[in-house]
Parts: C-alpha cells; structure tokens; sequence
C-alpha cells in the first residue's frame, strides 16, 4: 500500500486508539505543577498522569507551565516535546467531552507546530513523528470534509508515516499509531487485520529497552497492549487471550480511565 491512502486511515484511527472515555468528566485535581514551581522532569510526569486521567484543565495548565520554561530555555528540546504532547492530549480528551472544531483545532496546531519546531532541530525524532501523526489525525477528524485540511494533513505527515512504519518493530509508539492504521475499519479484510496485529505482537516481543532518561516518553506498552486486546477480541469474538491483556493493562495504568471504565468491561466480560 503507498503512503497517501494509508495516511488517510492512520490519520482517522489515532484518535479513536487513544480517547478518553466519552461523556462528563471535570478534574477535581489540581496539579501540583500549577501551584508551586516544578523541574522539568515533574513537569513531564504530570503531564503522562493527567492523560491518563483524562484531565483537561490540568494537560492546559501544564502545558502552560511548560511554555514558560521554555521562554527561559527555547533550545530545550525535550520541554519542546512534553509541550506538543500536553497540548495534543488535551485536544483528544477536549474533543471526547464534545469538543468542536473551532475551540479545539487551535490546539492541535499548537502540538504540530511544538512538534515540527523540534523535527527542524532533531529531524529523525521518532516521537515527534508520532505527535505529528498523532495531531494531523485529531485535526483531519474534527474537519471531516475540508479539502484544505486533508491537502495539509498530507504534505506535513507523509514523511512521519514512513518514519513510523520502519520503527514499529522496535518503537511500541511507532508501533501503536501504525499497527492501527494498518488494521483499518471492520470491513478491512482479514489479512490486512491480520498483519496488523502481528505488528503489534512484534512490537510487544521486540521494543528495544526504556533508555531510563527520565524525560524519555514512557507511553506506549498499556496503548498496544490494550489494542492487540480489541484488534483479537475483534476477529475472534471473546477469547482468554484478550481478557489476560487487559488484566495486564490494567496492571500497569490502573489509573488509565479509557481502559478501565470502557475498553475493558467490553473485553473481560
């Protein structure tokens, strides 16, 4: 398959792989970044909970946090990171609280333009890559239809897909964006489907080990673990093997409320 039609599908499939879940949710938590200064790797690490927490106001004060460091420090690649990733996150949980599109596009082309400040700085960055897919998808969904949108989505993510397609096998990042797009929709054909969970399987057995940098993003192995679950409860109706996934998932984010309180009571039912 050539780049531009499967770009269309990954751009689609990154959202939905990694929304909150749907409906009313208000932090009552207030990060602890807001109120009292913070180093970047605290930064970093709030930033990864309140994802994983679904926690709107917080993703924005941090990533707010984040912009004042780097007014101090604008060569600091990794705050440059954090922040695209904090502003991508909180337009995905932004939009499954009923977000439109001129409240939250703003906010993606924040992520996209931290991400490609980064990529001009460090061009082989896989995890801006992914931000990079990652934002596109969010923005080519909340404007279903725009041609000027799609023509963009092409020309700043092609690069990214190919990137991501040739790290997959050792990138559990690389991996979950790419695993999904190949999986496509229901009606995908079952060897497509079936290829795409081999590459996350491959994923899972061969991602090279955490480099232990503290400001390296950590993500990545509850997000294919818990797909792998789905994509094989998919083809093959309830099986133990998803079931065991999930308990799996759910021991290493308990605090993950998308897998918690939607994907698995789907899956360990």
């Amino acid at each position: 398959m050539s780049p531009r039609p499967l770009l269309v599908v990954v751009l689609a499939l990154v959202l939905a792989g990694c929304a909150a879940l749907p409906g009313s949710h208000v932090s009552t938590v207030t990060t602890r970044c807001a109120i009292e200064n913070c180093d970047l790797v605290a930064l970093a690490s709030e930033v990864t909970l309140a994802d994983y927490r679904g926690e709107i106001a917080n993703l924005d004060l941090l990533a707010g946090r984040l912009g004042d460091w780097l007014a101090k420090h604008p060569g600091d690649l990794d705050a440059r990171y954090w922040r695209g990733f904090a502003r991508w996150r909180q337009a995905l949980n932004k939009m499954n609280e009923g977000g439109v599109r001129e409240d939250v596009e703003p906010i993606l082309l924040s992520a996209v333009s931290e991400f490609e400040t980064l990529l001009e700085a460090r061009p082989g960055d896989i995890e801006a890559h992914v931000g990079v897919l990652g934002a596109l998808g969010a923005r080519l969904v909340l404007a279903a239809g725009d041609a000027e949108v799609r023509s963009d989505a092409f020309k700043r993510g092609g690069k990214s897909l190919v990137l991501l397609r040739d790290a997959a096998r050792t990138n559990l990042r690389a991996a979950w964006v790419y695993g999904l797009a190949m999986y496509g929709g229901a009606d995908s054909p079952a060897d497509r489907k079936a290829a795409a969970t081999r590459i996350l399987r491959d994923a899972l057995a061969n991602a090279a080990p955490s480099s232990g940098l503290p400001l390296a993003p950590q993500w990545g192995k509850p997000e294919v673990t818990s797909s792998l679950a789905w994509m094989l409860q998919d083809q093959n109706g309830p099986n133990e093997e998803s079931r065991a996934l999930m308990v799996v998932v759910l021991k290493l984010r308990p605090d993950w409320r998308y897998a918690r309180d939607t994907l698995a009571p789907r899956i360990t039912k």
